[in-house]
């Protein structure tokens, strides 16, 4: 059952549950999945929503032994 759809910028290829309380959801779009046209042009987003329900089963919980600093910072986009 879909009780919820979330709009992206672009086409959607790739999507996870993340975040400290896995209520992220990282899509990662692109203007095409055809490598020739994405590999000449920068223009693929990691896009991000927060969602109701938190994600289950692997890879969480993540043991703190295991856990390290992000190498980059995402930020949702202000409406």
């Amino acid at each position: 059952e879909i009780t919820t759809t979330v709009e992206t910028s672009q086409p959607c290829f790739a999507c996870m549950l993340g975040g400290d309380d896995r209520r992220t959801l990282f899509a990662m779009t692109a203007p095409s999945s055809v490598a020739d046209v994405v590999s000449t042009v920068r223009q693929g987003r990691i896009e991000c929503a927060e969602v109701r329900v938190p994600g289950a089963g692997r890879p969480w919980p993540v043991p703190e032994s295991e856990r390290h600093e992000p190498a980059i910072s995402l930020h949702t986009k202000e409406e």
